[in-house]
């Protein structure tokens, strides 16, 4: 495989050179095929990433895809390629992230409710993982293609099994309602019910086939409209999340200060002490490191919002809401006001 086509390409972009454009979209070609392929989309209509056609083999549907893969992902990004080429001499990774990064927004639209109500199942699946309530032989990342088993089961229910399991819940229009919403108070509730039929018998299963049965019953008639979502605290700033109603006047002038990154430097030893699931600790260090590298780039964190940081981290809101909501709960803030005070 030849790593070095965006690069190379992108050189010659810059210097008005435009002799391998075909070769360059064959390239592309094969590699938006292996992600929709990696995200479950080769064999799916099209229309689920809002294309028209049968299939993307037997229609001009790839080619259109391909065309706007390389407008979105190379020729609009030019200049911060270029400078990615000189800061290290390549641009293979920057174009392959936003190849996929392309292709899951494509997703969202075509098919917003699937994708969130996978995204709950996931949540709260992970969480039930690390809370010891369930099994998974998986990696570190869970996919439709995990498994999840009661403890001391060794097997999962059958797709067919598993409806019958979730029938009392399937028929209640307030569970199904929720189910679907970008927030935190959604994915509890899955996890609370996938508990709740561990106890009644359910061995366990794959998180695809739940999640598939979820977003089914969301689309019978009158249930869930398609636009329909839950902003919650999607527009506020990571400030304003891990500040609300637990600092006092003193507390919030020392968020709103010039120096941030010793605040950043208590909420790193917190998570890094406190949070005792490698996982979920992983993920709220990775989240820090960012909200840091945005300071040192000199951008204003303080107008930052949870929305905009779940993008540039590509993990969901309400997953990055409840890691913040975890930051909370630390005497941080007291120690930071002792500190004004002392000084």
């Amino acid at each position: 495989m030849n790593e070095s086509v965006f690069s190379d390409h992108v050189r010659d972009l810059l210097v008005d050179k435009f002799d391998n454009t075909q070769g360059v979209l064959s390239h592309l070609h094969r590699v938006v095929r292996r992600h929709l392929k990696k995200i479950g989309q080769w064999n799916l209509p099209p229309k689920y990433l809002d294309y028209d056609g049968e299939s993307w083999e037997r229609s001009e549907a790839m080619d259109d895809l391909v065309q706007d893969v390389y407008l979105s992902c190379i020729l609009k990004r030019l200049t911060k390629l270029g400078e990615q080429l000189e800061k290290s001499g390549t641009c293979e990774g920057s174009v392959h992230w936003k190849v996929g990064k392309f292709l899951s927004d494509r997703q969202e639209k075509g098919n917003p409710i699937a994708r969130r109500v996978f995204r709950n199942v996931r949540n709260a699946s992970e969480s039930l993982v690390d809370s010891g309530k369930a099994n998974c032989s998986c990696g570190e990342r869970l996919r439709g293609k995990s498994i999840l088993l009661a403890i001391g089961q060794q097997t999962a229910e059958t797709a067919g099994n598993l409806e019958s399991h979730f029938s009392e819940h399937l028929g209640d229009s307030d569970f199904i309602k929720s189910v679907h919403r970008e927030c935190p108070a959604s994915w509890r509730l899955i996890e609370s019910t996938v508990e709740y039929r561990f106890s009644q018998g359910l061995t366990g299963y794959k998180l695809g086939d739940l999640a598939q049965l979820l977003g089914n019953a969301c689309k019978r008639p009158g249930m869930v409209s398609a636009t329909e979502t839950d902003d919650g605290d999607g527009g506020k700033s990571i400030l304003e999340i891990v500040a609300e109603t637990r600092t006092t006047q003193n507390q919030q002038r020392y968020l709103a200060g010039e120096e941030l990154a010793p605040w950043i430097a208590k909420l790193t030893k917190h998570a890094e002490n406190n949070i005792s699931k490698p996982r979920i600790r992983a993920r709220v260090l990775k989240s820090l490191a960012t909200v840091s590298e945005l300071i040192e780039e000199g951008q204003d964190v303080r107008e930052l919002s949870v929305r905009k940081l779940a993008e540039r981290l590509g993990m969901s809101r309400s997953t990055l809401d409840e890691d913040f909501a975890r930051l909370k709960h630390h005497d941080w803030m007291q120690e930071a006001s002792e500190n004004e005070t002392e000084s």
